[in-house]
């Protein structure tokens, strides 16, 4: 059933958070955006499409295409469905602020979206982890932060480089996250990629069974073990 949350976009809309943008019958393709006001006339909300999507985003605007729009919100994906009225290129938040935003459609009906099948624990900081992932078409790895990870996948932190900005779902990284002495090596399929500032953008991806070895099995589930420890789970999984 589908719940109205007013007021998970209100804080969405006042925090100016970020959340991605898809077309459903492709929801391979993803494009990170922010949320910037509500607008009265068409019940709807104002978003700035933010990186390289402006352009791909014309032609769903001309073909009045449905889009989901994702957010994340204590660790839990919401999501609503809609589609965008037009493009304002320069859209004045302010009088001191403007954007090239995107008008969605209203009214905003969000519901739980997660998409995770497993427990996931967020990694502290301090933890004196050190991790990597190398992206398709790299010669050398970018370091990133772990932000939480469960038996089957792991979301990280990364600065805004060209190797990451270029991610796209599907793509297939080479990750590596060392802790105490032990690592965990393996290959694993993104799962989606959005900005949360102008200079950091998460990065979620999928573990591939197969490319994971006894030892860094092992470790993982000690990793995951000590952090059950420490945290309390992000959330809970269908």
């Amino acid at each position: 059933m589908v719940r109205t949350q007013p007021s998970l976009l209100d804080r969405a809309i006042t925090g100016r958070l970020a959340g991605t943008v898809c077309v459903p019958a492709d929801p391979k393709q993803q494009w990170p955006v922010r949320f910037l006001s509500h607008e009265p006339v068409h019940n709807g909300v104002w978003i700035e499409a933010l990186g390289d999507s402006q352009s791909p985003l014309d032609s769903v605007i001309a073909g009045g295409a449905q889009v989901e729009i994702a957010l994340c919100h204590n660790h839990t994906r919401h999501a609503f469905r809609t589609t965008i009225v037009r493009r304002n290129r320069h859209f004045w938040l302010t009088e001191t602020m403007m954007f090239n935003a995107l008008l969605l459609r209203g009214p905003v009906q969000l519901y739980p979206a997660e998409r995770r099948a497993h427990v996931r624990y967020q990694v502290p900081d301090g933890s004196h982890i050190v991790s990597t992932i190398l992206c398709p078409n790299s010669f050398t790895p970018t370091r990133v932060t772990p932000w939480d990870i469960c038996p089957s996948g792991v979301s990280f932190l990364c600065p805004r480089e060209a190797a990451v900005t270029s991610l796209k779902a599907e793509d297939v990284v080479a990750l590596k996250i060392s802790t105490r002495g032990k690592s965990i090596a393996a290959k694993a399929a993104v799962r989606f990629s959005r900005f949360l500032t102008d200079r950091v953008i998460k990065v979620g991806v999928s573990l591939q069974p197969a490319s994971v070895d006894e030892s860094s099995r092992d470790h993982l589930v000690s990793f995951i073990s000590d952090l059950q420890k420490l945290a309390r789970p992000a959330s809970a999984r269908r």
